[in-house]
């Protein structure tokens, strides 16, 4: 699976991404890069949120109805080999009781429920979770603790390197802390939803990404310093701007 061709300084970084949602716009529109042939399908109604440096706007989660989903690719299985999922994430209240799910994949079957997501959670202490079950048995968890603060941008990044789970917040590493270790997962032919799978997402996300790799730090706090809502830099996008297409 290759990017399609384009011109533009970032072509080494981009040719692994086979998703980024800019967060501007809840239609195709607004993903830079898909797999031909997704279909993206918005939900609810989008407030537009113009806190951001650069005065652009992003789509806002109300917590209960908005999500974007999109038709189930190969692309989505990531999870046998090295991946980075990675953008920017603002949450309008943190959870108590009930997760913010960034992104995530789920079927349920019977009393089984297999499913993969990503989100911010909370087990006596805020942090960021990625986990995966198939038949009700885990595949793969961890997580990292970090202190959120409401109303407030943080990049994050979580990836497989090796046998490794990373996670960074605004670039720096994070403890991971693990349930259940790699193993070997199966594809949850199901749509890829942005904004919810067992949650809703209140708040923000902005330059979603999924590479099929894990990025070096570098190429993290590149990708991080040119997407970043409060600096105003947000400067991908117009070099990248059009892109279509991973084949």
């Amino acid at each position: 699976m290759t990017l399609t061709r384009f011109s533009g300084a970032y072509d080494e970084i981009f040719k692994n991404c086979v998703i980024w949602w800019t967060g501007r716009d809840q239609t195709i529109t607004g993903f830079p890069i898909i797999p031909a042939g997704v279909t993206v399908t918005p939900a609810g109604t989008f407030a537009n949120d113009l806190n951001l440096g650069t005065n652009t706007i992003v789509k806002t989660f109300d917590g209960s109805t908005n999500s974007i989903s999109l038709t189930d690719s190969t692309a989505w299985n990531i999870f046998e080999a090295d991946f980075t999922i990675t953008g920017w994430v603002k949450a309008t209240t943190l959870p108590s009781a009930t997760s913010r799910t960034i992104c995530g994949q789920q079927i349920i079957t019977g009393s089984n429920t297999d499913y993969w997501y990503l989100d911010i959670f909370n087990a006596s202490q805020l942090g960021i979770t990625l986990k995966g079950k198939v038949s009700s048995a885990f595949t793969f968890s961890y997580y990292a603790y970090y202190a959120f603060n409401a109303d407030t941008w943080y990049h994050f990044t979580i990836q497989r390197s090796g046998t490794s789970c990373i996670v960074m917040i605004d670039a720096v590493s994070q403890s991971v802390g693990i349930e259940q270790a790699w193993t070997g997962t199966t594809d949850i032919a199901q749509p890829l939803f942005i904004g919810r799978s067992t949650a809703f997402m209140y708040g923000n996300i902005k330059d979603f990404m999924i590479f099929t790799r894990a990025l070096s730090q570098a190429e993290i706090m590149l990708v991080m310093r040119k997407t970043n809502p409060v600096s105003g830099q947000d400067n991908f996008y117009p070099t990248l701007s059009g892109i279509r297409g991973v084949e």
